[in-house]
């Protein structure tokens, strides 16, 4: 078995994968900090109904 075999692209943008992996490792701590942050735990409680509805209606 092969450690250092390359994964397949998933990516279907027309993007490369290296632009797309730099402004993930750009927006990353931003995101984090939010994430963790009160306003952002208010904002995913608040946010979690409504992504549910949307499973719903979607699953139906």
């Amino acid at each position: 078995m092969r450690l250092n075999k390359k994964k397949k692209s998933t990516n279907t943008s027309p993007y490369p994968d290296e632009v797309i992996d730099r402004l993930a490792r750009a927006f990353y701590p931003a995101i984090l900090a939010c994430w963790n942050s009160e306003e952002g735990q208010r904002s995913l409680v608040g946010a979690k109904p409504l992504h549910l509805a949307a499973q719903d209606r979607s699953a139906a």
